[in-house]
């Protein structure tokens, strides 16, 4: 999940596995694996100039998950 919302502020999956230092289809993999196992789509996939964007759905994860990142008890 953690994946998930830090690539969010990047235009593209290439961009945000470069800045993560993943392989990109790797960082592709986990997103779409990630879409399966919650049934809806997170990310509408740059094309032609546009770059990506979080669907309705995705910024209600990404706020939930950044959420429990920042509630969670230390380790």
């Amino acid at each position: 999940m953690e994946v998930f919302v830090a690539v969010l502020p990047y235009a593209t999956m290439r961009k945000a596995a470069q800045v993560l230092g993943v392989n990109p289809s790797t960082l592709i993999t986990k997103v779409n694996q990630l879409e399966r196992e919650l049934g809806h789509t997170l990310i509408e996939r740059a094309e032609c100039g546009r770059g990506m964007r979080p669907t309705s759905f995705a910024t209600k994860v990404a706020e939930a998950v950044r959420t429990a990142m920042t509630t969670q008890p230390p380790s």
